[in-house]
């Protein structure tokens, strides 16, 4: 509950998926420091391509392809 995250600092909920994820990475000047905006910009690309590719891929073909990729 809110008040109970409250109570024990947490500030910020996770994102609610993938993509959400990505768009916060994408504006965190913190993370963008630390790690690099090169690096952080390599990352969203490849990882914003992946999405668009598995988004045409049938149900069985996504599967598969993560199964055999990670």
């Amino acid at each position: 509950d809110v008040e109970g995250r409250k109570r024990l600092g947490i500030e910020q909920q996770l994102p609610e998926d993938f993509p959400d994820a990505l768009q916060r990475l994408d504006k965190d000047k913190v993370l963008r420091n630390i790690m690099g905006e090169d690096l952080v910009n390599a990352y969203l690309t490849i990882k914003y391509a992946e999405m668009d590719m598995l988004d045409g891929m049938g149900a069985e073909a996504r599967r598969d392809f993560l199964l055999e990729r990670y």
